[in-house]
């Protein structure tokens, strides 16, 4: 994804309170307004580095550091005063989160046969071994995707993740979708077909 941005600062993530914009607007410099934070469905992004900056009474995050905190590849073309956003070719973690990281990751694709026979099912199962850095105030949700090649989410699972300092060796089972090829065809096939076909995505929240 392409945006073409006139200015290095900024994304605007929230507007003025009602009574703020009923009032005549005041020009004021610009200005870091640590105490403002930043969330996404309930996940804290660190603003540490990069503190919001409120300006005329709008408040503005770093374009650079919420596109990151996402999971997006982030390249500033100064030359032609543009951002470069790119999903990541990494299939885990999308989003990051500072305080569960993954150390690995193997997939396996599950296929199945229809009670009566007359089609496949399949989905992707994850192997994994994740690191939690600190003690968590709760667990972490763990939210694994399943999707095509336009990125279309077919199928999610959920899993609490431990919340304890340490590393984890653990598996999530993956919903099944009804896969589009023949049931005649053999399961080391459909299991190339399907790693062509489909892959996934991991969250934590």
């Amino acid at each position: 994804m392409k945006g073409k941005i006139p200015v290095i600062l900024a994304l605007l993530v929230s507007m003025a309170s009602p009574a703020a914009a009923a009032t005549a607007v005041t020009s004021t410099a610009p200005a870091p307004a640590p105490n403002i934070t930043v969330e996404e469905e309930g996940r804290l992004i660190d603003t540490t580095s990069s503190p919001v900056i409120m300006h005329n009474n709008q408040p503005y995050v770093s374009l650079q550091l919420l596109a990151q905190s996402l999971g997006y590849d982030v390249k500033w073309d100064a030359k032609n005063a543009t951002y470069h956003l790119s999903v990541t070719n990494a299939k885990y973690p999308l989003i990051l989160n500072e305080s569960a990281q993954f150390v690995s990751v193997e997939p396996k694709y599950s296929i199945l046969t229809s009670l009566d026979s007359s089609r496949l099912l399949g989905g992707i199962n994850l192997d994994f071994v994740y690191v939690i850095e600190k003690d968590l105030p709760r667990e972490p949700v763990l939210v694994v995707e399943m999707l095509n090649k336009d990125q279309t989410v077919l199928a999610s699972s959920t899993k609490l993740l431990k919340k304890t300092q340490g590393t984890y060796k653990d598996f999530i089972l993956g919903d099944s979708i009804r896969l589009p090829y023949s049931v005649q065809t053999n399961r080391e096939q459909v299991t190339k077909l399907m790693a062509d076909d489909y892959t996934y995505r991991i969250k934590i929240k």
